[in-house]
């Protein structure tokens, strides 16, 4: 544990800041009083009327269906919310429709690893991107708040993009996969999506 604290809020916001000696993930958990911290699919409140974004990228899993409870759940919360398949599948089929995909797209993370023109992530990530500019030209957007998260990979989809798309006003990321590919160099453990190390281009595909 680097450091612990109490948040002051009075204000509206607070800062965390630790300082490190060499590059690392640092992970952070903020519990409230009596609590504990922490294709697509599209929905919007029922109402009329302009509404803050929320832009939802999944997990790592051989490709799988998008669940409407997941943008409808938000969207009854007045969020203009939009929820991306990261793989080029129709996002709202049957189990047999995805156990019968080909076996590569089932180990996608193998797609073009030594190669970071060719990775399959790169694809992922573009189309996070061009979904962040979709929401953002929609007429019922506030065009004051815009958020990305996700969990695992979709937080290492929510960092990616974060950092290529200005229209992001706010990241809310948990256990994000990818920020620490060096890891096993320095002695911690190996991440998702476990690019490999004894390859001497693997700094040099470093995505983000």
């Amino acid at each position: 544990m680097i450091k612990t604290g109490k948040l002051d809020l009075a204000t509206g916001h607070a800062t965390i800041e630790v300082t490190l000696d060499e590059p690392a993930m640092v992970y952070v958990q903020i519990s409230t009083p009596g609590g504990t911290g922490p294709g697509s699919n599209g929905s919007k409140p029922r109402h009329d009327g302009k509404f803050p974004a929320l832009v939802i990228f999944q997990w790592a899993s051989p490709p799988y269906p998008l669940q409407k409870n997941w943008v409808t759940d938000r969207a009854a919360e007045d969020w203009l919310t939009l929820n991306i398949e990261p793989h080029d599948v129709l996002p709202d089929q049957p189990p047999t429709y995805y156990s019968s995909l080909p076996q590569e797209l089932k180990n996608y993370q193998l797609i073009g690893r030594d190669d970071r023109d060719k990775s399959y992530f790169l694809q992922m990530y573009l189309a996070d991107y061009r979904a962040v500019d979709y929401i953002a030209s929609r007429p019922d957007w506030d065009g004051k708040t815009l958020v990305v998260m996700g969990t695992s990979m979709g937080g290492q989809q929510s960092l990616c993009v974060a950092g290529l798309n200005s229209k992001i006003t706010h990241v809310i990321v948990n256990e994000p996969a990818g920020g620490d590919s060096n890891g096993p160099l320095h002695g911690r453990a190996a991440g998702y999506p476990n690019w490999p190390l004894n390859n001497p281009d693997h700094g040099d595909r470093a995505l983000f």
